[in-house]
């Protein structure tokens, strides 16, 4: 990697440089064996989106910037952009310092609406009252118990990929400093080897690419004081095939993306690994089990391998 390269395009060698951090990095949050998983992975969700998910055999992931919490991706932006500013302050190279103070300016005005990283969000946590309310559609909703395994596996074989939600501060901060120092890193190695390059050209050449590489952990970090939740999540990024698979739905305010995703049961091909299916708070839940194991029924599931239960919340609406 230190053959002169006077243009502005990444090489191989140092795209897959770049590559290998990110591997790296991504490794050092997923769950590296299955022994590490939950024993069951719920999603919650609403009773109209429930029937859709069981009649389309698919979980539906939602894009960044649909998700209840539009400003997640914008929380791990304002912490890069902390650790940008905070490298600054130990920087003496020019070039370093002119790169950070560029990013400190693109990083205040990020556009996540486009960001292709649509995520199915779950929990280890059971029968959640939180979850019941953000989720569930407050009443009449419907928790997913699924078996991890078939999910790990997709993230082996490169689907995407499965990580528990990082909640610690001291550990954000930790991943993301070294983001930073890895963004500088590249960008002034790169350009040492580029004499008489055009500047700009090779700062836009190198953020399109670096973008790509470290954009993804921006959906692994939340807020501390969701740590409750205790999420899971399946993060894809959009493929050229996934297009025409694209699903939307009207809400209240907007109109949201999802990517439907199959996780095959090695138990039962072609349907999802549910183990469980919990009906949420709502005043008829009997009958709402009862549905339910019809409509999974009806569907080809072998409703005799799925515990169906009642939730035991003490919420209703009035």
């Amino acid at each position: 990697m230190n053959d002169v390269n006077p243009s502005e395009n990444i090489t191989a060698d140092e795209l897959k440089a770049y590559n290998s951090f990110g591997l790296d990095l991504i490794r050092s949050i997923q769950p590296r064996t299955s022994d590490v998983l939950p024993r069951t992975l719920w999603h919650y969700t609403s009773g109209d989106t429930f029937i859709r998910i069981i009649e389309s055999g698919a979980l539906w992931s939602t894009q960044i910037a649909c998700l209840n919490d539009h400003t997640e991706f914008g929380y791990a932006i304002n912490l890069l952009r902390s650790a940008i500013r905070d490298l600054r302050t130990r920087l003496s190279d020019n070039e370093a310092i002119r790169l950070c103070e560029l990013l400190d300016e693109r990083l205040g005005t990020a556009d996540t609406h486009s960001t292709g990283y649509f995520v199915a969000c779950m929990s280890a946590e059971d029968d959640d009252l939180s979850q019941w309310r953000a989720y569930g559609g407050g009443e009449g909703g419907f928790a997913i118990g699924l078996d991890p395994a078939p999910l790990f596996k997709a993230s082996a074989e490169g689907q995407g990929f499965l990580v528990q939600v990082l909640y610690d501060l001291s550990h954000q901060n930790s991943l993301i400093a070294r983001i930073a120092e890895a963004t500088v890193r590249f960008y002034c190695e790169g350009l040492r080897r580029r004499p008489g390059v055009d500047r700009e050209k090779w700062l836009t050449c190198f953020l399109t690419t670096w973008e790509v590489v470290v954009s993804p952990f921006a959906v692994m970090l939340k807020h501390p004081k969701f740590s409750g939740e205790k999420e899971w999540r399946f993060v894809r990024t959009l493929q050229a095939e996934d297009v025409n698979n694209l699903q939307f739905l009207q809400r209240r305010t907007l109109m949201s993306r999802h990517l439907p995703l199959r996780f095959p049961s090695e138990r039962e091909p072609g349907l999802l690994p549910i183990t469980h299916v919990k009906v949420g708070p709502c005043r008829y839940k009997q009958i709402s089990r009862i549905s339910a194991g019809d409509l999974l029924l009806k569907k080809g599931y072998d409703v005799d391998g799925i515990l169906f239960e009642e939730s035991e919340a003490p919420f209703q609406i009035t």
